[in-house]
Order: structure tokens, then sequence, then C-alpha cells
């Protein structure tokens, strides 16, 4: 189960293939969900099948919020007027598409296009990972945290490259202290950076998304040390997946050269030429690019190994068939429903970019099988502004640069040292290229906004079927 990690699910399934199954620990039980059918019934049971008592542990453990605040956080942790089930009511407005959502988008995207911008006209030599993981980062944080962004600080951000890899070593409180110091001490760092971003009140200068989470604090009477300490919580969540995401995005689109034409055809289609000057509207890379969708689609679901998990309230007959005691722990991983072969075909173990474009010549997966985001009400409320910033990215990219192996040729890295708190797990070694300027044109953006969803997960498409 250990050295295996998500691994381990799908050779369990491919063994025994049952609907769900026990994994009897010393002193508990772990149900591990297979059936794509049991899913949205496991996920309608939200009260008893809870996320809740995960996130208070969560918020003591690896934020190092104070009692008294995890005490606020956990009371009435299954009703509607509880701080936990109101957290993505009270998120709803930022995140949602509309205003609040492009305002954030065309921020972030604004800092990717700068940072661009500034690598002039000669070939650039980086470590791609590192540097799209970086690049992410700040366009991220800046578009959350705005202009006092506390995370633009080298130091700071390099804390949390620090920290992020240990999250696991935290969360289950296996003495982090003492077992990862340096970890420890950035997580410290990246709270007393917090603590000057609010005491100077910078959140008001800041997203929508940054004082709704304020509000949603003050509102509950969390402690206003804590504050700054939240924030780890809601860095990992906006942060963890977008680096290792956009990288994969990258990687596949230029390791194949059909995918980049394809690809670089689509965006080409509506780059807005005005003398030496292409103007790229971002919203219409979200509404007219298919191909690019489907590609970030398919390296959600081909590199992803996250999974939802969830605690039992209560003893559960789950539809009727399946008996969950009280006390237990209930698992959906994500590779055992990204790699069914009757849902997704017998390519399913190949990255195949136009999996989730609309054909008539393929019948379209199961969207619930499809977990790059979760599902239920712990569906990622961020999903749109990620999925954005994502393909803005490689919009620009493929625009404005090619990217050459210094080895000569692509060479797909192995996952094998992911951290465990990875839903999409970076890369084990870095891969040296040469970014090659195509052109001497001046690259603009412009983001005229969109109030619906793009089709990323099986919520999304039913409400864009209503």
């Amino acid at each position: 189960m250990i050295t295996q990690k998500s691994k381990f699910y799908n050779h369990l399934r491919n063994s025994h293939g049952y609907p769900i199954y026990t994994l009897r620990m010393p002193g508990s039980r772990i149900y591990v969900i297979n059936s794509t059918a049991l899913i949205p019934i496991a996920q309608r049971q939200f009260r008893t099948l809870a996320f809740g008592p995960i996130e208070a542990r969560a918020a003591q453990n690896v934020m190092g919020v104070s009692k008294a605040g995890v005490d606020i956080m956990a009371r009435d942790i299954v009703e509607d007027h509880g701080y936990l089930l109101t957290y993505s009511k009270a998120m709803h407005t930022a995140l949602s598409p509309g205003p609040n959502l492009d305002a954030m988008n065309k921020a972030s995207v604004q800092t990717i296009a700068l940072s661009l911008n500034k690598l002039g006209t000669r070939p650039t030599r980086i470590k791609l990972f590192e540097w799209v993981r970086h690049k992410m980062f700040m366009a991220t944080s800046d578009g959350v945290y705005g202009p006092q962004n506390p995370l633009r600080d080298p130091k700071i951000e390099a804390a949390w490259y620090e920290f992020e890899p240990t999250i696991i070593i935290f969360l289950i409180n296996l003495l982090p202290k003492l077992l990862v110091p340096k970890a420890y001490q950035a997580r410290g760092a990246v709270v007393k950076a917090f603590e000057g971003y609010f005491r100077n009140s910078s959140y008001k200068n800041a997203s929508a998304l940054a004082k709704c989470r304020y509000e949603h604090n003050v509102s509950h009477g969390i402690p206003v040390e804590d504050l700054p300490r939240t924030e780890v919580g809601n860095i990992f969540a906006v942060m963890s997946n977008t680096g290792p995401a956009s990288f994969w995005v990258i990687y596949h689109i230029y390791a194949d050269p059909i995918v980049l034409h394809d690809c670089r055809q689509e965006v080409s289609k509506i780059v807005q030429k005005n003398g030496n000057t292409c103007t790229i509207d971002i919203a219409n890379v979200k509404s007219a690019c298919p191909t690019l969708l489907s590609t970030l689609q398919e390296v959600l679901r081909f590199h992803s190994t996250g999974i939802s998990v969830r605690e039992v309230l209560e003893d559960h007959m789950l539809n009727g068939q399946y008996l969950l005691k009280k006390g237990s722990t209930l698992m959906i991983p994500a590779p055992v429903q990204h790699t069914f072969r009757d849902i997704w075909g017998n390519n399913v173990d190949e990255f195949y970019y136009k999996r989730f474009a609309k054909s008539s010549q393929q019948k379209r997966p199961n969207p619930v099988a499809f977990r790059g985001f979760g599902g239920g009400t712990v569906l990622c409320p961020g999903r749109h502004f990620a999925s954005t910033e994502i393909l803005a990215f490689a919009a620009l990219m493929m625009m404005r640069f090619d990217i050459r192996p210094v080895e000569g040729k692509w060479v797909r890295p192995g996952t094998e040292k992911a951290p465990p708190s990875a839903s999409v797990a970076p890369p084990d070694v870095d891969l040296e290229v040469e970014l090659v300027p195509k052109d001497t044109f001046e690259w603009r953006v412009s983001f005229t906004g969109s109030d619906k969803a793009m089709g990323i997960a099986a919520e999304d498409i039913q409400a864009n079927e209503k």
C-alpha cells in the first residue's frame, strides 16, 4: 500500500473486481469504492459520509490552527449553518463564472503574459518543471492575493516548496517538528508572511476570493491569530496541482508534433493581428479551443493520483447493500475510475489528447468517472480558475515559443516519487529544454469575460445541459 501508492487500488480492483471492498487496518476499516455507479450515491450522503472531520483535522495538524479555531470549524460539522458546509457557499460568488472570477483570471493571465514578455527574442535554456511551476505559482497567487501578494517573496515561495511535500506527515501528526524540522520552520515562515498581509489589510486590495475567505472566517468568529494559518490550507488548495498539471499539459503538447499542430492551429484562429501586435482573448481560449481543453482534461485523467476521502459518522447501508460502520474511512481513488477500459476505451493506458473532445465517432465517457476535480459537496470550487489559467498559459506558450529538449528528444519522466498529498503527480526528474521565440511580434492578452461554465466536471456538464 505504501510502496505502490495509488497503483495499489488499481491492483486490487484488477485482482478481485468488487464494486466496493474493505481494507482492515489496526483499529479501523477502510472502504474503497470501485463501482462508478456507487459514487453519486455515496456523494449524496454527505452528512453521514462526511469530509468535514478530515478538514477539521487538517486545520489543526497541517495549518496549525488553534484549539479555539478548530472547535469553531468542527462545531455543527454536518449542519448547513456550520463553518465547513457554509464555506463552499461563501466562496461561490468569487469562484463561479462571472465578473469576480473573470477579474481573478485576468490578473493571473496578465502576470503570465508580462513574465513571458521579459524573455526577449533570444533562446533561453530552462528546467521545464521548475520554470513552469514558478510561473504558475506567481500567476495564481497574484490572481488571488492581489498587489501585496506575500508569496512573491522568493524566500516565501521557497518555504512553500519545502513544506508542501511533507503535508502528509503533518496531517497524521507524525512528530513533524522532529521528523521534518525544515518543513516545520518553512510553514512558520509562510504563516508569518500572511500575518503581515492581514495586519496591513492587504486582502482589501485582493480578489473577491481573498475577501470572501476573510469575511467567512470573521463571521464565524475564527481568532485573528488563526487567519494567516488558514491560508496554509488555502494555498494548498489553489496551488498544489496547478504547477504539475501545467507542466504535463506543456509536455504532452510539445512532445507530440500532432498534438502541437492541432492545438496551435486551434489557438491561431482566435488570435487578432493588428500590424506587429497580436492579441489573444482568453475568453475565446475557453470557448473555442475544444482540443486544448480536452488535452488538459486528459492530463488530469492520465496523471491523477488523487483519492477522495470521507469519514463514516454513523452506520450506513450504502445503496441498501453495503454496510459501512461508524468510525471507518471511505475512499474513492481517482486512478481506479480513470483506468476502466469499458468507460475510456481500449486505449485507456495511452495518453489520447482528443478523448474528451465531442465527436460523432466516439461515445462520450461517463462524466462521473472523471475525478480530476473530485465531486459532490467537495467538488473543487476553484476548478474554473485553475483551468482557465492553465489553458491561457498553454495558448500563449504555443503561439510564442517552440520548445526543444536539450538532449534532442522528449522523454517522459516517471512519477514514482510523487508525495502522497499530490492529486496530480509531479515529475521525478526535471527536463532541460530550450525556449525558442517564434517571432518578434508584440503579444497582448484581453479578457472579455464569460458567465458560462466549462464542462470540466460531471456537475458542470449536468448544469450546462439543463
